[in-house]
Parts: structure tokens; C-alpha cells; sequence
């Protein structure tokens, strides 16, 4: 069973660049607002200047940075600022220490100057951000302290997604591959319609997901969180050509979606018609997280809808 809790209209992107929404603790967060968890009731939306992209939060913190594309440091992330949650006021900036910091924060009131000179973060480990420059910074007041908490090997934040860049995409077949331990996991593209199978370090399939006589369509994009995988389907093409005469231009399609559970253990799935909304297009998985009674869901539509669904447990 699923129930839409809540939805919100944002009054700009959702997310930009890279970004996401996330829950954190009471809060729903993003790069440029902050929701009430429960209601949905927006605590406040800004547009910075600089700051663009979420890279991680505390209770009371947003540790943002900035994603830039046009200068000849190439795509980057640069700057690292601190955001209070609760009223979204930039509380500190932190690019360098001493006077190098200060002049690498005038710099950045140069409109449209990419300022690569920047420090950025790269972890946060409890109340101490550290950033590539291996400094450690006090994730409350943005000054250095002298706690150094161990680094994980991966660095940056815990992840429960799983990035398609993390997999191997076939393009000859346009096949999908997530190898985990001694299995792999393969979604396979046939005219756009999927095909899911669980195969293992063989290659003799296990089980796969079937769906019926229904068609739909998948887009590569999902989530893992414990044993199952969680993506949206729709019952029309992702894209469709703006023009038949340039099938290469093409745009997102509206339709009706579903949200599919695996159980990548049994191959035990679900499929649920998301409930009272109209057709959506460009849906996305932002966040989810397991809790007692089965999982919330945030999920988004054409980058400016946040909806937010409890779906039960499967029995």
C-alpha cells in the first residue's frame, strides 16, 4: 500500500546541477529550502548567488558549494559555505584560511567569475567538515579545529543510492550491470521496455521480474535501501522527439507512474500506481528511508514537484 502525505511546489529548481533532496532528521532538505518532515510546510526557500549544490547537512547546518561548467578549470566544485537550517542565512564561508580566504571571498561578488581558487569540502565526519585541502573546520563556525576524526576510504557522505555511474552501461546492447558480491543484478532495455534479472557469477539467471502484460517503461534510475530496489515506471516512453523530422531533439513525456519494489534476494516484487496525482513527467527517485511501518519516499516531477509517499511494509 502507498499514501501521498504531502506535496510542495517549489518556487524554483528542485535540485540543480547534480543535486538532491534529502531527509534529514525533522527536516526535508535541499540546496535551497528547507521542509517541515511531517506537514510538508516550507520553513524557507532562497536563491543564493554562489552556493548551487547540497553537499551535506547537520541538525542545524547545510554545507553547500558551488558546480560550475564555463571556465578553464573545467566542471568543478568550488567554495565551501555554511547555511543555517532553520532560516537559511549564510552563518560562515570558508575558502582558505587567513587572509587568503578573505580574498578569495571578495572574489566572489565578481559577477559571473568562476573563482577556482576555492577549497571544497570533501567529508563530514560528526561536527568537523574536511575539505581537499586537508583542512579541518568546525562544521558550526566554519573556523579550523584541532579534532581529526578518521577519514573513510571513500570519502564524501554515506550513500544509500546507487549512481548509474557506479554501474556499467552496454551501450551495443543498452544493458545495465550492478555486480555485487558474487551476483550481478542486469536491467536490459528492449525498446525501451525493461527486463530485470538476477544472474550469478556464472551467468545462470536466478529469477526475473515479471510484470505481467503491463508495458512500461524505466529510465535507469533507482534506489537500494536493504534487500530491495525501488525505481518509477511509467506507461509512456521517458522522452519523446520534440519534431519527427529531428528524433535526436527530444523532451520528457507525461504519463502514469508506478513505483516497483524488488526484493533482490527472492525476486519478490511489487508494483504500486502512485495515488491521486495526475500524469507526471521527469520523475525521480530524491530520497528514501526505511522506518517501522515500511519506507517514506521522496519523489519529484519535472524538477519543481516534491511529493513525499509511506508505502507499508510487503507482506
Amino acid at each position: 500500500m502507498i499514501k501521498r502525505r504531502w506535496h510542495y511546489q517549489c518556487p524554483y529548481q528542485l535540485v540543480a546541477n547534480y543535486g538532491h533532496v534529502s531527509y534529514q532528521g525533522s527536516w526535508v532538505i535541499g540546496s535551497r529550502f528547507v521542509l517541515e518532515r511531517e506537514t510538508g510546510k516550507e520553513l524557507w526557500h532562497r536563491q543564493f548567488v554562489r552556493p548551487n549544490m547540497l553537499f551535506d547537512c547537520t541538525d542545524q547546518m547545510l554545507i553547500e558549494t558551488e558546480w560550475r561548467s564555463d571556465s578553464p578549470f573545467a566542471n568543478g566544485l568550488w567554495g565551501i559555505y555554511g547555511i543555517d537550517l532553520i532560516n537559511g542565512r549564510i552563518r560562515w564561508v570558508n575558502h582558505a584560511n587567513g587572509y587568503r580566504g578573505k580574498f578569495l571571498r571578495l572574489l566572489d561578488y565578481i559577477p559571473a567569475y568562476t573563482n577556482g581558487f576555492r577549497d571544497s569540502p570533501k567529508q563530514l565526519i560528526g561536527d568537523v567538515l574536511v575539505t581537499h585541502n586537508n583542512r579541518y573546520l568546525d562544521v558550526h563556525t566554519g573556523e579550523s579545529t584541532d579534532k581529526r576524526p578518521s577519514i573513510s576510504a571513500s570519502g564524501g557522505k554515506s550513500e544509500s543510492v546507487i549512481e548509474l555511474s557506479k554501474c556499467v552501461l552496454e551501450e551495443d546492447t543498452g544493458q545495465y550491470l550492478i555486480a555485487m558480491n558474487d551476483s550481478t543484478w542486469t536491467f536490459r532495455r528492449h525498446d525501451r521496455f525493461y527486463d530485470i534479472r538476477l544472474e550469478n557469477s556464472d551467468g545462470v539467471k536466478q529469477w526475473r521480474l515479471e510484470t505481467g502484460h503491463v508495458e512500461l517503461f524505466f529510465d535507469g534510475k533507482f534506489q537500494l535501501t536493504g534487500d530491495y530496489l525501488v525505481f518509477p515506471l511509467s506507461d509512456a516512453p521517458i522522452t519523446v522527439p520534440i519534431h519527427a523530422k529531428h528524433p535526436h531533439i527530444i523532451q520528457y513525456n507525461c504519463g502514469k507512474h508506478f513505483i516497483a519494489m524488488l526484493n533482490l534476494k527472492s525476486g519478490d516484487s511489487l508494483l504500486l500506481p502512485l495515488p491521486d496525482t495526475k500524469p507526471l513527467k521527469e520523475v525521480r527517485i530524491q530520497d528514501l528511508v526505511s522506518i517501522e511501518t515500511g519506507l517514506e519516499l521522496l519523489l519529484s516531477s519535472d524538477n519543481r514537484m516534491l511529493f513525499e509517499y509511506h508505502i507499508h511494509h510487503m507482506a
